[in-house]
């Protein structure tokens, strides 16, 4: 969590909060990013853009419960900097893509 914190320190609008067992952040009220009670963290790159975000290593469906998060994957906390970095900026845009909530 605490290099998710860091990547969004100069971003404006980012929220925590604890939902479905994680630790989620969320920009101007939408959710962005988080971090799983597995220790993975968690990007809302939307459902389009999950193929493209699986390609990317470490990368795996997010699955909460029994069920897969649609428009959410994982990143295996071993995956280093570059594909955490990658996900954090599709799911920016995705959220700025939305309508305020």
């Amino acid at each position: 969590m605490a290099a998710l914190r860091d990547d969004l320190a100069a971003e404006a609008g980012i929220t925590e909060r604890r939902m479905f067992g994680a630790h989620m952040l969320l920009k101007d009220g939408h959710l962005l990013a988080g971090v799983s009670a597995r220790g993975q963290a968690l990007f809302r790159v939307g459902p389009e853009g999950v193929a493209t975000a699986l390609a990317l290593p470490g990368v795996e469906p997010a699955i909460m419960g029994a069920r897969v998060m649609k428009g959410f994957v994982a990143l295996d906390a071993a995956a280093g900097t570059g594909p955490r970095r990658s996900l954090l900026a599709q799911a920016l845009a995705v959220v700025a893509s939305l309508p305020p909530p």
